[in-house]
């Protein structure tokens, strides 16, 4: 189709995660394979509002909460 979005700068586990939920997205009631790629754009401007509010401290897998 080309019109693949690139996501320079973003966490590749991140793009993947965007990817796949806009996958699952398309086919559900009000979404269509031709939403795909605004599906993932609303999904990267939504992580990076809410980037700046995250902690990695608090996250499961950080090292401080493991240690806690």
């Amino acid at each position: 189709m080309g019109n693949e979005n690139k996501y320079e700068g973003l966490d590749a586990y991140a793009v993947r995660l965007i990817k796949h939920k806009a996958r699952q997205l398309v086919g559900r009631p009000g979404f269509v394979e031709a939403d795909r790629y605004d599906l993932e754009q609303e999904l990267v401007l939504d992580l990076l509002r809410r980037l700046p509010r995250f902690d990695p401290r608090g996250w499961p897998g950080s090292a401080p909460a493991r240690a806690a």
